[in-house]
């Protein structure tokens, strides 16, 4: 395949958060103070990522244009976007770890997150500034990209600077009516 054809190969460019879920398995939710063991759990990437891996498991190639940090998260998160073939766009933000979620799931599979905050959260107008988007590609994120300040920032500034040809998807059933209500306080 020529260079030419390379660059006119349609790509999905998620601009959105990757997480590592941290899944507990537990027989019912510990009473407030009190201790209990799991069931089970794993860890693996998350947020984003399925959507990103879904694509490159497709043939779209997949591009994730948000933040990861360094730390052992991040470690999780870039090793399953590798072994997807999805292209890191921003470079890895030092002092920072990429963020979890803590997903309590119960045995009739009820799910309760706790969500922490990391490097996804701060993404800027100038680390998009860096990520090509050519006008063939699919730009996707969802509503939680938008809870945070920096990153609500910088996706109104990329949307306003997208060719129109540009394919633009906005996933709002992902966002948390709780978590917007909190961050609106």
């Amino acid at each position: 395949m020529n260079r030419r054809r390379r660059e006119l190969e349609p790509r999905l460019i998620l601009v959105d958060s990757v997480v590592v879920d941290v899944v507990l398995n537990v027989e019912g939710l510990p009473e407030r103070g009190s201790d209990t063991y799991v069931e089970g759990s794993t860890s693996f990437a998350g947020g984003g990522f399925n959507v990103m891996a879904a694509a490159s498991r497709l043939g779209l190639p997949a591009v994730y244009a948000g933040v990861v940090g360094l730390g052992p998260f991040a470690t999780i998160a870039q090793d399953a976007m590798r072994d997807e073939d999805i292209v890191v766009a921003i470079p890895p933000l030092a002092g920072a770890d990429t963020g979890f979620v803590v997903a309590i799931v119960e045995p009739d599979g009820e799910r309760t997150f706790l969500t922490s905050n990391g490097a996804e959260s701060t993404l800027t107008s100038s680390q998009l500034d860096g990520v090509d988007i050519h006008t063939n590609d699919v730009v996707y994120f969802s509503g939680y990209a938008l809870l945070h300040q920096s990153n609500a920032r910088a996706l109104l500034a990329l949307v306003q600077r997208l060719a129109p040809e540009v394919l633009f998807l906005f996933d709002r059933r992902l966002s948390s009516p709780t978590l917007i209500e909190e961050r609106s306080r």
